[in-house]
């Protein structure tokens, strides 16, 4: 048995029998296949996550008890969002180790077991919805609870069009678009955060500067003018939590500036055990809802960080990673202020902004070409509710 943390949002991927694909730090380069063979129906609280027990074969016991394991799950979904299996339509799966699967009733062969209809199992064997509308992951600017793309404008040539959508779940490197966006739309997939900051400088409505944007209903924290978002109280033990992740993230930006992919593959490993330990207890109403959406985000650029192929595709995903904890430090204030710099001439002159524990600046995006290059930006005060 291998037991998964699954976070609430990554549930509704996670079925009964689905396969599973597990790695173990004891041997790189090596898988282990599995099945989903429980799904504990109680969610611990501190985590908010769910344990979910996969079924592995283990003939030479190269799976010890106590190892840290991760996992991949393929999941297929219908236009509604719901994931399927059209290969299990009218199939008898054994409720024990549904590994077990045959073509008509019978018996359990491992531990004899009535089997029982897929269908009743909680399988979805329909595709009558449709496929879903997806994107490139590199194709969405997040910030707060706000997703836009840039679309090729129909009456421009070679003009872009802002589009605020509604994204649904991630995986393998796309979203699906529940809303906002039609099929056949060209959307730019590389190159967004450059043609937000062209509209920035035409002072047009853009991810960072939404202000005249009719549809974006709540306030956002703005880079572009430098003010703070509205921050919200926590208890101590909560403000404890969000220092340890700041310190994680600062090591991630260290090994960046000393230009060693390695280094921050690791410390974004570590960044990712800190995120995942985080006591969500202390926090009530709106401050948990906030986290929620900032614990989101911050898990899928994380993840995008850790498999980027090169230098340069991770601190494009660190500048979302910095944009998201720029965020949660207006919004939950630690115990030390951290301080903002900006550069002008990161990612291509397409600028990103970061944060630091001093004012020395040391820059995550150029490295040893222009360590120093930044500007440390003024923040307004936190305005408490």
């Amino acid at each position: 048995w291998i037991t998964l943390d699954a976070y609430e949002a990554d549930l509704m991927w996670v079925r009964f029998g689905q396969t599973v694909r597990v790695e173990v730090e004891a041997f790189p380069g090596r898988t282990f296949g599995g099945v989903v063979a429980f799904i504990d129906p109680v969610l611990d609280p501190k985590t908010r996550t769910v344990k979910v027990r996969v079924n592995v074969a283990n003939k030479d016991y190269a799976l010890k008890p106590g190892m840290f394991v991760r996992a991949v799950l393929a999941a297929m979904t219908a236009g509604n969002g719901r994931v399927l299996d059209t290969s299990l339509a009218g199939k008898w799966v054994s409720p024990m180790h549904p590994e077990i699967i045959k073509d008509a009733p019978g018996d359990c062969d491992v531990c004899g077991m009535k089997l029982v209809r897929a269908e009743d199992l909680g399988y979805v064997t329909s595709t009558d919805v449709g496929a879903p509308l997806v994107i490139p992951d590199t194709a969405a600017l997040i910030t707060g609870t706000r997703a836009v793309v840039y679309v090729a404008s129909p009456t421009q040539v070679g003009g872009f069009e802002g589009r605020v959508v509604t994204l649904g779940p991630r995986a393998d490197g796309h979203y699906i678009v529940e809303a906002g966006l039609e099929e056949g739309e060209l959307v730019v997939v590389n190159g967004a955060f450059k043609v937000d900051s062209a509209v920035q400088l035409l002072a047009r409505p853009s991810m960072m500067n939404p202000a005249a944007d009719p549809t974006e209903s709540r306030p956002v924290h703005s880079h572009a003018d430098h003010t703070a978002a509205t921050s919200l109280s926590v208890p101590e033990a909560f403000t404890k939590q969000l220092d340890a992740m700041l310190a994680a993230y600062y090591d991630v930006a260290g090994a960046l500036g000393a230009d060693s992919l390695t280094a921050a593959k690791k410390a974004v490993v570590n960044m990712e055990a800190v995120e995942a330990n985080v006591d969500m207890t202390p926090l009530k109403g709106a401050a948990m809802s906030e986290w929620m959406a900032i614990r989101r985000q911050l898990k899928t650029e994380l993840m995008g960080m850790r498999q980027a192929g090169d230098i340069a595709t991770a601190r494009v995903a660190f500048a979302k990673v910095s944009m998201i904890m720029i965020k949660s430090t207006s919004v939950f204030a630690p115990s030390h202020k951290p301080v903002r710099v900006t550069c002008s001439m990161a990612l291509e002159n397409v600028g990103a902004s970061w944060l630091q524990k001093t004012d020395t600046v040391v820059n995550p995006f150029m490295g040893a070409r222009m360590l120093s290059c930044g500007d440390v930006q003024k923040e307004a005060a936190h305005d408490h509710k």
